[in-house]
């Protein structure tokens, strides 16, 4: 048995799939809904305009993993990492600048990796090679 036409809860279009959101307001599997400032169509509660600013606390509550970046153990061993790989990055060997290298962990605190020294690497995130960019990259199966 077919399902009932009726109205997308956005637009009023016409659905026949039995869902509440015509394909236009379906976005990767998430459905689409009204901002809550401006109406326009967003996958969250706001557009990307009207994004509220997260603070540190809030983010951190969202994502509980982000809270072992304050531990001191990993600044300790951040900078351990940093003088083994004497300035220098660990995936192209090229020289990193203030502020254009990632510490990077070979197991994921999310993934219960540790801030041991051997579990971090020193990667460059300057173009062209962006070795940072390339580990999570292939992480995730993309590369």
């Amino acid at each position: 048995m077919k399902p009932v036409p009726k109205p997308c809860i956005v637009c009023s279009a016409r659905v026949t799939d039995g869902t509440a959101r015509c394909a236009k307001h379906k976005v990767g599997g998430r459905m689409m809904q009204p901002c809550m400032v401006c109406g326009r169509s967003s996958v969250d509660r706001y557009c990307p305009r009207h994004q509220p600013e997260l603070d540190e606390a809030t983010r951190n509550a969202r994502n509980p993993y982000r809270q072992a970046y304050h531990d001191p153990e990993y600044a300790r061993n951040r900078q351990i990492r940093f003088e083994r790989a004497n300035g220098r990055c660990e995936g192209c060997g090229k020289q990193v600048v203030p502020g254009g290298w990632h510490c990077h962990h070979v197991v994921e605190i999310r993934k219960g990796g540790s801030h041991a020294v051997e579990n971090l690497r020193i990667l460059c995130t300057e173009d062209p090679n962006n070795c940072h960019k390339r580990a999570h990259q292939l992480l995730r199966g993309k590369h």
